[in-house]
């Protein structure tokens, strides 16, 4: 893994680390919470790490069960249908349990119902992939090239290469 292509400032690195921690707790209570997402924080993570060249984006995109389904967001950009199912079931669920506690306020309902529609239209929309099973890695080498950037993933260029 190489180092960010530019300079950044001593400030906007310990933003990225206490944003790559941050994300990374999150992502690690999502996993034990049903209704609290676990890919999206994981990914916020990951581009944290990125961002800062740190090696511990590596660790990540090759863990066993979590590194999977992130490498095959960020290389392809897409979801499989188990994990769409998965987020519209939570998304469902997560609007379901805010009704009763929000009926005195229609328009948060209404707000957030609308917003987790979007989210799941989103999820839905995007491409499955197509007879690529997505195999744990024993490593993952991740270079930061400049030039390059992925649209959805907006930093300076992700190059993930997973050994056979």
């Amino acid at each position: 893994m190489t180092a960010m292509p530019r300079r950044t400032s001593r400030l906007t690195r310990g933003l990225l680390r206490l944003g790559a921690g941050l994300f990374l707790l999150l992502g690690l209570i999502g996993a034990v919470l049903p209704v609290m997402p676990t890919t999206i924080f994981l990914l916020l993570s990951v581009w944290c790490l990125l961002r800062l060249g740190d090696r511990r984006a590596a660790m990540l995109l090759s863990h066993p069960r979590l590194g999977p389904p992130l490498r095959l967001f960020i290389e392809r950009g897409a979801i499989s249908r188990r994990g769409k199912v998965a987020a519209v079931i939570g998304l469902s669920l997560g609007g379901l349990m805010l009704v009763p506690l929000a009926t005195a306020q229609p328009w948060l309902v209404a707000g957030c119902g609308t917003g987790l529609a979007m989210i799941a239209v989103y999820l839905v929309t995007r491409p499955e992939p197509d007879g690529v099973t997505m195999r744990p890695a024993a490593s993952v080498t991740v270079t930061l090239s400049p030039g390059l950037t992925p649209r959805w993933f907006s930093i300076s260029t992700v190059n993930v290469r997973v050994p056979s």
